[in-house]
């Protein structure tokens, strides 16, 4: 016995130690000589969870609970094979079992709370991750665990303090660099996020999740060859990671190389035909029709319990693309209706916070001296809005296919512009605006040009963020000789074709169609009353007669601008430009009329939309 003793004393020493091997070496003795003892079968057990064996994990780990179910630490320990094993419920009940009978345990709190985390419910593990750190403040973990669930769930503040204080404790800890990189993605500071992002891989060269969200920030910058340079190292490390694989095929996809994005998915759908991902991107491009293999899986994989929410919606927007190539019309819907369910249950649309917050952007315009027609300035911006799939993607393709026109896709800069102006004032936006002076009125065009690096004063920028008509009467005010370009496009087709994307949680309105038409209706009020407060400065760009006459829709945009039609503009389908919308591959082919009353087949389906639009 006091050998047993020895080796178990030798063994979890050497696993303190990191040397994994050794410690299961002694292990092996203790089990060899007494194949039931607790402590060996349990310690055995760990170890086989941290060398990424859960079967065997699980062997020891269930002999362990036979002898002992009262275990706090082994519940906690056979919680993590099953969580390795995709047994999540399974994993979820070891781990309540640990905690009711050890409530204090800030390993088995962080370990539940990441688990809750990474099966799409970051909420739940918010509080967990709160008790940890009230038992044990200075657990660097369990922070930068903590500023990755508040990332997820768009509490960008405080995740920035929570990966800080993880690194303030442990500097070399590289997903804390991770998630402070996306959180400052978030906040739209690319530079500080790009440079979180190269400090994370740099502390950890084979810490592929921050290698992949360093490629994905480089292309949203724009940053193309910066983004294959690491995209390459990605793929020399990994090159059978799905994520690696999809982020190649999606900048293939969005630089106009459709075969490569078509095999980049294809490879990564072959080697893990799990990951939802690939089987969404694969579905979304359309140059192409899926096949019936492709069809087939993705319904397979609808039928995987295991497939977590946060991956079914994308499962069902991609079976809804599929399916309605096969002309199954009614089946694609149901799957389109069960994304946006999932999506609408997880954040649900408030209209009467839509009303407040759209009627008090109104009100302040009213408020605001807009009479200014100064245009002795040189700021030449355009700015390409309307509600998201109105048609601003062709039409920034088509104005920056000019050669005196630059285009600096879709950003935040209006956004970072309000949020400067609520620190100026000290007030939320879009209180107070209209008491902007005039050296303030300076500091917030500089600040929106110095994050324009092809800004010279001569070329006219183009703007194409669909969501700044929130900010139309601030920019006007800020910039004299701005124009503004609203696209315009049928409403029914305009909000069913946002329902037909996984929007994010920042657009509430797009999972419901009654939500969509409540949304629309309270944005067509504030784009009239804007039109009237700003006359001859906002000029209406109608979706359907552009893809009509692009040629006259074209040479009228340019009437409105001032600049001189050129036929390039109508050959914006050849142009190099990145494209990160859900666009890309669609703008990159001529003007086509199939997206228009795209609506009628799903009419019947459609009628809550319809109802809530009104006249």
């Amino acid at each position: 016995m006091n050998s047993i003793m020895q080796w178990l004393k030798s063994g979890f020493a050497a696993q303190q130690q990191g040397d994994l091997a050794t410690a299961e070496n002694f292990y092996k003795r203790v089990l060899k000589k007494d194949s039931g003892n607790y402590h060996g079968l349990n310690l055995m057990g760990l170890v086989a969870v941290n060398t990424g064996r859960s079967e065997l994990a699980l062997h020891y780990l269930s002999k362990a609970l036979k002898q002992r179910d009262d275990d706090f630490q082994t519940h906690a320990n056979i919680a993590l094979a099953y969580k390795d094993l995709g047994e999540i419920d399974k994993a979820k009940r070891h781990f309540d079992r640990s905690l009711r009978l050890n409530s204090e345990n800030p390993t088995a709190l962080n370990n539940f709370a990441n688990l809750l985390s990474e099966t799409g419910e970051p909420g739940k593990a918010i509080p967990l991750f709160d008790r940890a750190l009230k038992l044990a403040p200075t657990y660097a973990e369990a922070w930068c665990n903590l500023a990755s669930s508040l990332v997820k769930t768009q509490q960008f503040d405080d995740a920035k303090i929570a990966a800080k204080r993880a690194l303030t404790i442990n500097n070399k800890l590289a997903p804390a660099h991770c998630h402070l990189g996306e959180v400052y993605k978030h906040l739209s500071d690319y530079p500080a996020a790009r440079e979180s992002l190269i400090t994370a891989v740099s502390l950890d060269e084979t810490y592929i999740e921050a290698r992949v969200n360093l490629v994905n920030l480089l292309r949203e910058m724009e940053r193309v060859d910066e983004a294959r340079q690491q995209l390459h190292r990605a793929l020399a490390l990994a090159p059978s990671d799905p994520s690696v694989l999809t982020s190649s095929g999606v900048l293939a996809e969005q630089l106009g190389d459709i075969d490569a994005a078509v095999s980049d998915f294809q490879r990564a759908i072959e080697l893990h035909p799990n990951y939802v991902m690939a089987h969404y991107q694969l579905a979304q491009i359309k140059s192409r029709k899926s096949t019936q293999i492709e069809l087939d899986a993705m319904l397979n994989l609808w039928k995987n319990q295991k497939i977590l929410e946060t991956e079914r919606v994308f499962l069902a927007f991609g079976l809804f693309k599929a399916l309605e190539q096969f002309e199954r019309f009614d089946e694609a819907f149901d799957y389109l209706a069960a994304g946006n369910d999932i999506n609408a249950r997880h954040n649900r649309y408030d209209d009467l916070q839509a009303q407040r917050y759209l009627g008090a952007i109104l009100e302040s315009a009213r408020q605001m001296s807009l009479s200014n027609n100064d245009e002795s300035s040189g700021e030449k911006l355009i700015f390409v809005l309307g509600m998201p799939r109105s048609g601003t993607t062709l039409t920034e393709q088509i104005l920056t296919s000019h050669s005196g026109v630059d285009g600096i896709g879709e950003v935040s800069y209006a956004y970072d512009l309000a949020r400067e102006a609520e620190r100026l004032l000290n007030a939320n936006y879009p209180s107070t605006i209209e008491t902007l002076t005039q050296s303030q009125l300076k500091h917030l065009a500089d600040f929106y040009l110095d994050r324009v690096d092809s800004y010279d004063g001569k070329t006219w920028i183009v703007d194409k963020t669909p969501l700044n008509f929130q900010y139309i009467a601030l920019l006007a005010r800020i910039f004299p000789r701005a124009r503004f370009v609203r696209c315009v496009r049928e409403p029914v087709d305009n909000c069913f074709s946002i329902f037909k994307l996984p929007f994010g949680d920042s657009q509430s309105y797009a999972h419901s169609l009654a939500s969509l038409g409540q949304y629309y209706r309270r944005y067509d009020r504030l784009m009239s009353g804007l039109s009237e407060q700003l006359p001859g400065r906002i000029f209406d760009s109608q979706y359907e007669s552009l893809v009509d006459d692009v040629e006259s829709g074209t040479k009228a945009l340019c009437e409105f601008l001032g600049i001189d039609f050129e036929p390039s503009m109508l050959e914006f389908y050849q142009s190099k430009r990145l494209v990160r919308t859900p666009s890309a591959s669609q703008v990159r082919q001529p003007i086509y009329r199939t997206s228009v009353a795209a609506w009628k087949r799903y009419e019947r389906q459609l009628q809550p939309l319809v109802s809530a639009l009104g006249e």
